[in-house]
């Protein structure tokens, strides 16, 4: 047989494989994701789509961690990212350590606790703004004045 009819039979092999993952440009596994998506029980099946997303999702979170310890790795005046800088990162950056945290906090091995966000009193019942309908012109005027 001659080659020409051996790639109509087959039209795959003229072109080599590509991963899900060099398609969607990631470095992150979409498969190996999709495998631990349908592994557990929360839903009986799992688009392809929504690996991908995951996978995608994942990246961006772990590149914007590395790059947040980079940056106090390098105030640190030190050339390999540890764990405490991990944490640190985790600690400065607010949206990081709203995702990251529980009430109870987060722990990162070999690095130390990540303290959860402060829960604020509720205010005093002096600082409450009034009614102002109840208020004449006059009281208006002065309060307003005083601030």
């Amino acid at each position: 047989m001659s080659s020409s009819s051996d790639q109509a039979a087959h039209p795959s092999s003229r072109h080599a494989r590509r991963s899900k993952q060099s398609r969607a440009g990631l470095v992150f596994p979409v498969t190996r994701v999709h495998q631990k998506l349908r592994s557990t029980d929360y839903v009986p099946r799992v688009s392809i789509s929504a690996s991908l997303y995951m996978a995608s999702a994942l990246e961006y979170l772990t590149s914007d961690i590395i790059e947040s310890a980079g940056w106090v790795t390098i105030d640190r005046e030190k050339k390999t990212i540890a764990p405490r800088d991990l944490l640190k990162a985790i600690q400065d950056d607010d949206t990081l350590r709203a995702l990251l945290t529980t009430r109870e906090g987060a722990l990162i091995a070999g690095a130390g606790w990540v303290q959860p966000p402060p829960i604020l009193p509720p205010p005093a019942i002096d600082t409450i703004p009034q009614n102002d309908s109840s208020l004449s012109a006059a009281q208006l005027f002065a309060r307003n004045a005083s601030r």
